[in-house]
């Protein structure tokens, strides 16, 4: 075996070795197999030729007897060198694997803590729309029994906001309009509703609906386990 290659097929066993020189010392392996394959059938075939002398077929036994241990050594050679690339692609591809997953739990941790800290203030935020809007529609519906003769009558706050009355006009559907004090806006840790109203919660607290909403309040003021502004912000350095 030429020294140059075998010092190669050392060079690419080794941890550091990059994957495109590893395949290029298998390519190089082949082909030597290939080359020292021929020289050793040349050789046993000398080895028996009657015309040669007795020395000389001995000189080509010995000759075939090294080539074939040159092929064997360049066949385990090659062996290392083909499990050694198939061990690059196996790191590379686990690399690659947990880089995305870390990628996508990061980006994940950062939302579960944005969900936890902004939902209730937002889900409060629709409460309150809709309490207001429950409120100005009472007032109005008084208001509009006993309005001043030749005035119009006061339509819904949400329907002046959003163009529409009871149903969308043909233009859009002609469907009806869902109202946001009917929107379903779940709790954030445990059963039940910030929205919709019910008739007892709509004008005025209920004890059971405020005592839910006030736990889920509180609820939100706690850590997600595992995770901490502090942690999900020291990931996204990493990640950086």
């Amino acid at each position: 075996m030429a020294q140059p290659l075998e010092s190669r097929i050392n060079a690419a066993l080794r941890s550091a070795a990059r994957l495109k020189d590893v395949e290029t010392v298998i390519s190089d392996v082949e082909t030597e197999i290939t080359a020292v394959t021929v020289k050793f059938d040349e050789e046993t075939a000398r080895s028996i030729d009657p015309a040669l002398t007795t020395p000389q077929a001995r000189e080509a036994r010995n000759n075939a007897a090294d080539l074939e241990h040159d092929v064997r050594r360049l066949n385990a050679s090659l062996q290392l060198l083909r499990e050694r690339r198939q061990k690059i692609i196996d790191d590379d591809t686990h690399a690659r694997k947990l880089a995305r997953y870390e990628a996508a739990k990061a980006t994940r941790d950062e939302l579960a803590l944005h969900i936890r800290t902004r939902y209730p203030a937002l889900a409060m935020e629709l409460v309150e729309i809709a309490q207001r809007i429950a409120a100005s529609d009472a007032e109005c519906s008084t208001v509009n029994a006993d309005r001043p003769k030749g005035t119009p009558q006061l339509e819904s706050a949400e329907y002046l906001a959003r163009e529409c009355g009871w149903s969308w006009p043909s233009a859009v559907g002609s469907v009806p309009v869902h109202r946001i004090g009917d929107a379903v806006v779940p709790l954030l840790g445990r059963p039940g509703t910030y929205l919709p109203l019910q008739p007892g919660n709509a004008l005025a607290k209920n004890s059971h609906w405020s005592n839910q909403i006030t736990a889920d309040q509180e609820f939100a003021k706690r850590e997600v386990p595992g995770l901490t502004a502090k942690t999900v912000a020291s990931k996204e350095t990493v990640d950086a």
